[in-house]
């Protein structure tokens, strides 16, 4: 499982990471976070980035967590990229146009 948000721990992202963290702690234990990387720039280019070098160097990674609509995107386009829909969930929020578009393919699970 990999989390990757914009600015870690702030305001509403900061919200949505712990949560997230809380839950997958409380709820399994025994699932690894093989990253909690921040990407900052706002575009979706390094969020791409980022997880096509996670299932690179994950091949198992079975989970994204993607706490911004823009982190959703690019992550979602590299899981597409690299034919590992069937393979990895990826979660994300919020409901800008392009992402809802996501959701209606098989490239988003939940949002």
């Amino acid at each position: 499982m990999a989390l990757i948000t914009s600015v870690p721990d702030i305001g509403l992202l900061g919200q949505r990471d712990k949560g997230f963290l809380d839950q997958i702690s409380a709820k399994y234990p025994d699932l690894k976070l093989v990253t909690y990387k921040g990407v900052t720039d706002g575009n979706a280019t390094p969020a791409w980035d980022v997880t096509k070098g996670l299932i690179n160097s994950n091949p198992k990674l079975r989970g994204v967590f993607a706490s911004s609509p823009t982190i959703a995107l690019g992550a979602g386009q590299a899981i597409a990229d690299k034919n590992f829909v069937d393979k990895v969930v990826l979660v994300g929020f919020d409901s800008e146009k392009q992402f809802l578009n996501f959701v209606k393919q098989p490239t988003l699970s939940n949002s």
